[in-house]
């Protein structure tokens, strides 16, 4: 209900999306993530995909999961069979939050032996993990997703991009800020917190310097709109 606000107030196409979050230990899953069976928790997404969220009418445009390093445990991996079932029924692209390459293999594993193309993953975080490993999953079909450019990491950030550019994979990659800010609640004073991602001003730092740094490091008008504008409609368009 915030989120549809927001995109009142603001004039802007928010997307957002169904799933459960599994990293931070856990900490954020309902009790009946550990309970429930995948095919029951599919059934709750799809019902969200069908009908709108909590009663709003508004539908998911992605699912959203989350897990740590390492190869997925026992729960993760359910969750990541359920978001299977429901991105076979409805097209919607998997976005998972990876802690490390490692996972990211894992889970790309399991949507290939689930019967999933790797085009509805999208590795969440991929700068945790090595030039070899985006190389490896962007050549089986993952959108390699680059998030939390900041003004303090420019050059890394240069580096990944112009490694698969190297390796002809900018079809594969995504970018973003992962940045913004917390609402605070002090005895009913309510304020926002810069969430510290090395941004002076949130949302900003790709589109004022590292546009301009991929520009002049060689990068044509026509890559950069691959990157800005081609991929990402690709990546979330609902392919049932």
């Amino acid at each position: 209900k915030l989120l549809s606000k927001l995109s009142e107030l603001s004039g802007l196409n928010i997307i957002t999306n169904t799933g459960y979050y599994s990293a931070v230990d856990k900490k954020y899953l309902p009790a009946h993530a550990y309970t429930k069976t995948k095919e029951e928790i599919s059934a709750r997404w799809e019902k969200e995909w069908l009908e709108g969220i909590d009663g709003t009418g508004i539908r998911p445009g992605f699912i959203k999961l989350g897990v740590g390093k390492g190869k997925l445990d026992s729960i993760e991996v359910k969750l990541l069979e359920a978001a299977i079932l429901l991105s076979k029924k409805s097209g919607l692209t998997i976005a998972m939050h990876t802690g490390d390459g490692e996972a990211a293999k894992d889970e790309q594993r399991i949507v290939k032996e689930n019967g999933l193309e790797s085009g509805q993953m999208i590795w969440v975080h991929a700068q945790n993990g090595t030039d070899a490993e985006r190389e490896l999953l962007a050549k089986k079909g993952v959108w390699i997703s680059l998030d939390g450019i900041s003004e303090k990491r420019i050059e890394k950030y240069l580096h990944m991009i112009s490694y698969l550019k190297e390796k002809h994979l900018l079809h594969q990659l995504l970018i973003s800020h992962d940045d913004g800010w917390s609402v605070e609640n002090n005895d009913g004073e309510i304020s926002l917190k810069l969430f510290g991602n090395g941004n002076s001003q949130p949302y900003s730092t790709i589109f004022v310097i590292f546009l301009d740094k991929l520009e002049a490091s060689g990068f044509t008008e026509e890559e950069l709109d691959l990157i800005m504008k081609i991929n990402p409609q690709k990546a979330y368009s609902i392919n049932p």
